[in-house]
């Protein structure tokens, strides 16, 4: 910002990361041009134009009433004052500029303000802009080279009339003409919106909030609230101790940690070094921890306090690479020291679109859990398609009560308030007799629901309060059509695809490189027969009607969906089989005791050595200690066979729903 008598005629500022806004500021004369804001406007776009990392520049005008009057005829029509040479490096710089160039047009574009317009390389204009070229009619010539652009816009007649009669050409007929890429409601409101498809990776994602209102509460946790500039001085000194620990561009960070601002933290500060980000549920033990932990190869490892025994017995990572999360509490490696080890790291890494972000673990539906490798842009893509689907909001605050180590508190919470500068309000954990005050507590606007717990919200006793309520009816569980630049495929087991109001096995894919999961990690069998013949079979049973609606029928694999969680029944089973006293066991689901819409309870079942005495209770005592919350079960059933299908599979149909 360079400033000229009282006030700055020209206004620079970076709306986003690799996006410079340039703001003719002299809007009492309609921002037109003359002898101090042209040469400003001239030097800034050359400079501009050297500097590879803006990748746009947002032309515009102060106020609503012009984008640029053209040459202010009171100050600069002169010879003496270079005029024509000035716009003429204006149009040359814009129109040849390796960035992108979009003009932002509200109100009147007149002469050189048109010609500055037209040199873009979008032009949007709001309804009521208008051009004028009425240089001939005043007798002043055309000089900045839309003598020669008009006609290859218009055609060479129609250029003739407009510059020769110098008559108005509003926002409609310029659209038809050519003149417009668009028409928008606000232009100056929509350009940042139509850069921010410039922001393809989570660094630059954050850069952008930070940069525009570093001030503005972020993440609210505990009461307490985070603001984005406060957020990202955390993000750069614990960035800072992991680059001090030696963690490099590729590196995997394992992350066992409960939601908290320090675990968010942790996303980010690993993303920023170029490194991966591998959270994981904090209520795994046992067998289950180590297989996530083994499978993960991480090189460093951030563990809460009071998960550090269970974790530490799993005897895969090293402890001199573990660091711990202690609440208000220091010591050699305690986080908190950690993030003063070495000097801040303020500038990202650079990363592609295609970079890995994180490693997030399914739940389990075939064998072990399996490790998703998603992508920057690949947490972006939904975030854009859930705000735009949703129409969200930068005063939003977007509250989940879902762990960190989940797509929704990621890519549905997170992400969101990055670009959109809204609030991410999140919970220790989701608790339906707490729900409705937390929704009060944090303000929230928005929340975006897993499975069950709008039903488990439901069955909650009601209070004596009196509140008013806006609510609509839903009906069947309806997943519209799909999105642009997906494809879905309904098939048989056969592989044929089933006809309209047929269940089927649901095949997605997409012409976006970077829009579904790369793979899953180093398991290329799994990954090839997931992505068969290039298509991802999702696992999920769904039918679509002649319209293109899709109906979620249920799940093809052997996963219980309890809770919001996909419970692994191997994974649980395996656990048992670790038991002195079970020879067999059986994990599959039953109707939930809570009733209809409340997904699915687990069951077990049991076939005993001979001889022994272990009851239900006790097996179920042991269960708690050995697998997370979400995978203990509602029923034990201690049976005398377990039958097994001709391929050597549980017979699980032929287990009892009721007992135990």
């Amino acid at each position: 910002m360079d400033n000229y008598g009282s006030d700055p005629v020209v206004l620079i500022d970076h709306p986003i990361p690799s996006v410079v806004r340039i703001t003719l500021n002299r809007p009492k004369s309609l921002n037109a041009l003359n002898a101090l804001n042209a040469p400003l406007l001239s030097s800034f776009v050359e400079a501009l134009r050297a500097n590879a990392s803006v990748r746009i520049i947002i032309l515009e005008g102060q106020g609503d009433r012009s984008f640029c009057a053209g040459e202010d005829l009171k100050q600069s029509l002169a010879p003496k004052t270079g005029s024509a040479e000035e716009l003429q490096d204006i149009t040359r710089l814009t129109s040849s500029s390796q960035s992108i160039v979009i003009a932002a047009v509200q109100g009147f574009a007149i002469g050189g303000g048109a010609e500055i317009a037209l040199a873009a390389d979008f032009v949007i204009r709001g309804p009521g802009a208008k051009f004028r070229f009425p240089e001939i009619s005043l007798g002043h010539a055309v000089a900045g080279g839309i003598t020669l652009r008009l006609p290859h816009m218009v055609g060479l007649l129609k250029a003739k009339e407009l510059l020769l009669t110098g008559r108005w050409v509003d926002a409609d007929e310029a659209l038809k003409l050519g003149l417009l890429t668009e028409i928008s409601h606000d232009p100056k409101v929509m350009m940042p919106d139509v850069a921010k498809g410039d922001i393809r990776d989570l660094n630059a994602a954050l850069s952008s909030p930070v940069a525009n209102y570093p001030e503005r509460s972020f993440f609210r946790f505990g009461g307490q609230d985070v603001t984005f500039q406060q957020f990202d001085t955390a993000v750069g000194a614990l960035a800072g101790g992991l680059r001090k620990a030696g963690i490099a561009p590729g590196d995997r960070v394992l992350v066992m940690v409960k939601n908290s601002v320090e675990m968010a933290y942790s996303w980010m500060a690993v993303n920023r070094l170029g490194a991966i980000w591998v959270p994981i549920n904090p209520e795994l033990k046992s067998v289950t921890l180590k297989g996530v932990i083994t499978s993960a190869q991480p090189k460093l490892a951030i563990v809460d306090e009071a998960l550090l025994p269970e974790f530490q017995q799993t005897h895969v990572v090293d402890d001199a690479s573990v660091f711990v999360n202690i609440p208000d509490g220091t010591g050699p490696r305690s986080l908190s020291n950690f993030m003063g080890l070495a000097p801040p790291v303020t500038e990202p890494v650079i990363v592609t679109p295609a970079t890995t972000s994180a490693l997030l673990y399914t739940s389990g539906t075939t064998g072990k859990s399996k490790a998703c490798v998603l992508s920057h842009e690949y947490f972006l893509l939904q975030t854009k398609a859930l705000i735009e689907s949703c129409g969200l909001r930068d005063s939003d605050v977007l509250y989940c009560p879902f762990p960190l180590f989940h797509f929704d508190a990621t890519a549905l919470t997170m992400v969101p308030a990055f670009l959109l500068g809204a609030v991410a309000a999140l919970s220790a954990r989701f608790s339906a007799s707490r729900f409705w005050d937390e929704i009060r507590a944090t303000e929230a606007t928005a929340y975006n629901y897993m499975g069950a717990t709008l039903a488990i919200t439901y069955k909650q006793q009601p209070n004596e309060e009196t509140v008013t309520t806006t609510f609509v009816l839903l009906g069947v569980y309806l997943c519209r059509t799909s999105r642009k630049r997906y494809q879905i495929r309904i098939i048989n087991e056969g592989g044929d695809k089933v006809p309209a109001n047929t269940p089927g096995h649901l095949l997605i894919r997409s012409d976006h490189p970077n829009a579904m999961l790369k793979e899953y990690f180093a398991d290329p069998a799994y990954t090839a027969s997931a992505f068969k013949n290039l298509w991802l079979h999702t696992g999920d049973l769904v039918k679509v009607d002649e319209h293109g609606n899709m109906y979620f029928v249920g799940r093809d694999k052997d996963v219980v969906r309890r809770r919001g969680e996909n419970v692994n029944a191997k994974e649980v089973e395996d656990e048992f089989f670790c038991h002195p006293d079970v020879v067999v066991a059986a994990v599959y689901s039953v109707p939930s005791q809570l009733g209809p819409g409340t997904e699915e309870d687990l069951k077990l079942a049991v076939q005993l050595h001979p001889g022994s005495t272990v009851t239900e209770e006790e097996l179920w005592q042991w269960s708690v200690t050995r697998v997370a919350r979400f995978q203990v079960q509602s029923l034990i059933e201690i049976v005398q066979d377990i039958k097994r299908t001709p391929t050597g599979k549980l017979d699980k149909i032929a287990i009892p729903l009721v007992g135990g």
